[in-house]
């Protein structure tokens, strides 16, 4: 249930951004900027969680940078773990700038390719992480979905 509760939140949260095509924000935006260094400096936290499978969370999310043809373009993946010397996820967001990865594909990334995540804790469902949606959405209703985005004045 949990789960489910994960993917409809990220699906509400992208939905804050306004139209489809507004969430194709540029990397060199401001709030992007910050969202992509918040979670880079706490990465290694997700990291751990997600390898190691504790019981605390039982929601595992990474935004992704992916490229393909000279585009390049940042999706969700979910249920990431550990694979060899790399991570898989299945891919929850829509590609609408690269073709060779496609919608609910379990994909293959590196840790380097992670520029935001997300944990969601087993008790309570509350996610930790999720940068770039606490930079770009509605704190308080965020908040009120569980989110927090302590980092950020409301």
């Amino acid at each position: 249930m949990k789960s489910v509760v994960f993917f409809v939140l990220i699906i509400l949260s992208l939905n804050s951004f306004g139209e489809e095509n507004s969430f194709l924000a540029s990397k060199d935006d401001s709030k992007i900027q910050s969202a992509f260094s918040l979670a880079n400096k706490e990465l290694d936290t997700f990291i751990k969680e997600a390898s190691n499978r504790t019981g605390k969370y039982d929601g595992y999310g990474a935004y992704i940078k992916a490229q393909d043809k000279g585009e390049v373009e940042y999706l969700w993946v979910v249920d990431v773990k550990p694979h060899k010397d790399f991570y898989i996820g299945v891919v929850i967001s829509k590609p609408l700038l690269v073709s060779n990865v496609k919608y609910e594909s379990t994909i293959g990334f590196y840790k380097s390719d992670i520029f935001d995540w997300q944990l969601v804790e087993a008790d309570t469902g509350n996610t930790k992480g999720a940068y770039v949606m606490c930079f770009t959405s509605d704190v308080v209703e965020l908040r009120k979905n569980g989110f927090y985005c302590g980092f950020i004045e409301e």
